[in-house]
């Protein structure tokens, strides 16, 4: 309905109102008393200034007291219905007015059960609303039936209203000085709107979830606050009725790729379990259960406040698995008494590895998943940690019973037809637009206080997503920069560059030249961050052409480097395995030697070095299958060599051809060795898949183009890989699995620096480096192009701080670094 025909319609309904208010009669009906009692959501407002029914109703209320009502009209539909009380002490005044006849709609009127209802209808006699008025409350809905159904509630002897079904309910509500009152019954919400994560229901105790609640409603510029209570008896929260609220403390351990968590507070948990010497108990064994999802994942983490003592008798880690990663060790789960414990809280996975910290169990479903958040807490990529988190948080409950929290919640489905015919509603709470979002239960006497909130993304700092894409210039004096590397700087991002001069520099985006440090040689590695003295403050780690390098990040040696290496480094790697910070070096050189030293460059004594066939074509790399470590090797005559940590030869088998490697090669790691596997691709575009056994386990070519290219490249975490297609006319990317992901116009040359930056499981950036015309281009994982083509003089580089912070584009001309945050 267009802005003219809305404008006749309001017009034309308060004709009719006023007419409708004028025959009306003195009565005592509430306007409760046509209230289905199976309504989703009823909003009661007070006030007919500033209400939020004035912004979202397609007609002008003049009735202080008023409700906005969901409902269902089928299985499967939900409508609106409007109830207020009319007015006919305004009648003379409207009427005095000019009356415009609408050539749009037309009005009908019907009969029914004794009571008129009018119709209002289109050119296709389709009803745009319906009302009608009972006593001196006027009905009114887009939905025929919903009309009818509040006659047939009011004319019903049994008291079917929703205050009548619910009197305990209405003992809690008062309307203050805000916005009003809002009832939920959460049995039919999410045909509204989601407030729960999909995992939610598999959880057993949360499975009858239909509670109802009351709250009053106060919004601000930044919040959207809801505080109420809500009914226990025959629900799920009628377990919690004994226990009191616990304090949340779990946030500071869950990773900022978490888009949910629903936390437990249970100050009384008794633990019964059989042990050797016979069945014992354990009171209040358990304060706090949290079970997590994690972005894009279907795997989940689990989180138990268990006093180690009490952890130690329930012998919940088994002997099958044992590993030390980060100063942490992780085992194996007893899953039969995890289960039988905690049946009813968690959901029907397998938390099959976990570790303890303080006095917190912490388990995930695989080990990539465990020392991924373990990753995520050793550089405080958390929640907990986070400001925005911080801000939010201070508005919710700070002790509970049963928290859902969700970091930027998915509340609407937009195909929904409800939201589409219903969007005024929907962009006055501006739902799209929240970052934070809690939903809380506090036991309270017989019943609970319970607490909604939503943070819009107006409250978020720096940390997160700009608002498009921000640039600024650094003008940076004659460092005539070669090479660049992105390094962390306590809390901020700086670049680590190298000029023609081969003199080093840190450089902050912000404050300019830090420190510089010449050297005579060029830097032939990768920048590595380290901590090598264990104190949380990092140093970088490189080599020259038969140096190793160590710089603190003031720009000064570490005692005893640099050091001098036989023969001329080709490849350097890391190695650090298990987070333990007790590092190795993996460094090939052109005598065909291969190295492992520690961290102050003592040459293992297992390791000799190794003397190898022929030249490295890539640098050496470490990997993890089954609990053991492997290092991997791939040489000039094209075989291709594993040895075990100590250095012991696994295997070796030949590629078909030297040039079988075209870009990087990626290892998927199983669950032992003989469940690993490794990719490669030829510029002919052949893609083949071997075991360690050298036995071929799948190979396909990718679609050709014209005079096409072909090479496999890992993203920069390393943690997925695809195929990129550089033809002459275009550029084309594929999938792991060889499908066509996009195809975009080459409008370059085809030398072509590529790098590819994972946001998430399933988004990635594709950067496209020309270094011929010195031009980058950007592009998403759909094709579409993110900046027009950025100039640079170097290959361009990037930078995070986290999973969740903007990604940071750096760009070089001339003297200047051009900075991009990318939304």
């Amino acid at each position: 309905m267009n802005s003219t025909r809305a404008l006749r319609f309001g017009i034309f309904f308060q004709i009719l109102l006023i007419i409708a208010g004028s025959c009306a009669k003195k009565s005592a009906v509430s306007l409760w008393d046509v209230v289905d009692e199976n309504s989703i959501l009823i909003f009661e407002s007070a006030s007919n200034k500033d209400s939020l029914l004035n912004s979202i109703i397609p007609f002008t209320i003049n009735s202080r007291h008023s409700l906005l009502i969901v409902q269902k009209k089928s299985k499967v539909e939900i409508d609106l219905v409007y109830i207020f009380k009319s007015r006919p002490g305004e009648i003379d005044s409207l009427l005095r007015k000019s009356a415009i006849k609408s050539k749009d709609l037309k009005l009908s009127n019907r009969n029914y059960d004794g009571f008129k209802i009018y119709d209002f209808l289109n050119n296709q006699n389709k009803v745009t609303l319906s009302f009608t008025l009972i006593e001196d409350v006027l009905v009114a809905s887009k939905s025929p039936l919903l009309v009818e159904n509040a006659v047939r509630i009011y004319q019903s002897k049994v008291k079917l209203n929703f205050k009548d079904r619910n009197k305990t309910l209405f003992e809690f509500a008062l309307l203050k000085n805000d916005i009003g009152n809002l009832y939920i019954n959460l049995n039919g919400l999410s045909d509204v709107v989601s407030i729960t994560p999909d995992f939610f229901y598999t959880i057993p105790i949360l499975k009858d979830w239909s509670n109802k609640a009351v709250y009053d409603i106060a919004k601000t510029p930044d919040y959207f606050v809801m505080n109420g209570f809500a009914l226990a008896s025959d629900t799920s929260l009628s377990y919690f009725q004994q226990h009191q609220p616990v304090p949340i403390t779990v946030a500071r351990f869950i990773p900022n790729y978490a888009s949910s968590i629903i936390h437990f507070g249970i100050s009384e948990f008794d633990i019964k379990s059989k042990s050797d010497t016979g069945i014992y108990k354990e009171n209040n064994a358990t304060t706090e259960l949290a079970v997590i999802n994690q972005e894009n994942s279907k795997n989940l983490i689990a989180i138990a406040r268990i006093p180690e003592n009490h952890l130690n008798k329930l012998q919940l880690f088994t002997n099958e698995y044992s590993e030390s990663y980060a100063d942490n060790e992780l085992k194996s789960i007893n899953q039969p008494l995890l289960k039988s414990i905690y049946a009813q809280f968690l959901p029907d996975k397998n938390f099959a590895f976990g570790f303890m910290r303080e006095d917190y169990l912490i388990m995930t479903e695989t080990l990539d998943d465990l020392k991924l958040l373990i990753d995520a807490n050793e550089t405080e990529d958390t929640w907990g940690k986070t400001r925005s988190f911080q801000l939010f948080n201070e508005r919710c409950l700070q002790e509970s019973n049963i928290s859902i929290f969700s970091r930027q919640p998915k509340l609407i489905n937009e195909s929904n037809s409800f939201y589409k015919e219903n969007q005024s509603l929907f962009n006055e709470l501006n739902l799209n637009e929240v970052s934070w979002g809690a939903l809380q239960y506090s036991a309270l006497n017989n019943n609970f206080y319970t607490s909604f909130i939503l943070g819009r993304e107006t409250i978020t700092t720096a940390e997160s997503k700009p608002k498009g894409n921000l640039e600024s210039t650094l003008v940076s004096t004659s460092l005539n920069l070669k090479r660049v590397f992105v390094v962390k700087n306590l809390n901020t991002l700086t670049l680590l560059s190298q000029g023609e001069d081969n003199t080093i520099s840190l450089i902050s985006p912000t404050e300019g030249v830090l420190w510089k440090y010449p050297i005579n040689e060029e830097i032939k590695s990768n920048v590595y961050q380290i901590d090598y003295y264990k104190n949380g403050k990092f140093q970088y780690l490189f080599s020259t052409k038969d140096k190793m390098y160590v710089i603190d990040r003031l720009g000064r040696n570490v005692t005893g480097f640099p050091k001098s290496i036989s023969g001329n480094i080709q490849y350097l790697s890391l190695v650090d395995y298990d987070k333990s910070k007790n590092y190795r070096y993996l460094i090939s050189t052109d005598g065909n030697l291969l190295y492992l030293f520690d961290k102050d460059l003592n040459n293992l004594k297992d390791w000799g070095p190794k003397k190898l066939p022929s030249l490295a074509v890539t640098p050496s790399q470490h990997f993890r299958s089954g609990g053991k470590d492997y290092f991997i090797t791939l040489l000039k005559d094209g075989s291709v060599n594993l040895f075990s940590r100590s250095g012991d030869p696994i295997s070796k088998f030949q590629l078909p051809k030297r040039d079988n490697i075209s870009g990087d090669y990626f290892i998927s790691v199983g669950t032992s060795i003989s469940s690993t596997s490794i990719y490669f691709v030829d510029r002919e575009g052949a893609v083949t898949q071997y075991n360690f056994d050298g036995k071929l386990v799948a190979n396909y070519n990718l679609i050709r183009g014209n005079k096409s290219n072909f090479i496999l490249r890992r993203t920069m975490t390393g943690n997925k890989f695809y195929f990129i297609r550089i033809d002459a006319d275009k550029l084309a990317v594929f999938g792991s699995d060889g499908k066509l992901i996009f195809e975009r116009q080459n409008g370059g040359s085809t030398n072509l620096d590529v790098q590819i930056i994972e946001r998430s499981s399933t988004k990635a950036i594709f950067s496209f480096y020309d270094v011929d015309q010195k031009v980058n281009y950007l592009y998403d994982q759909l094709g579409s192009e993110i900046l027009p083509a950025v100039e640079s003089e170097i290959a361009p580089v990037f930078g995070s701080l986290n999973s969740k912070s903007p990604l940071t584009l750096y760009t070089f001309t001339k003297n200047s670094i051009v900075v991009k945050t990318i939304e």
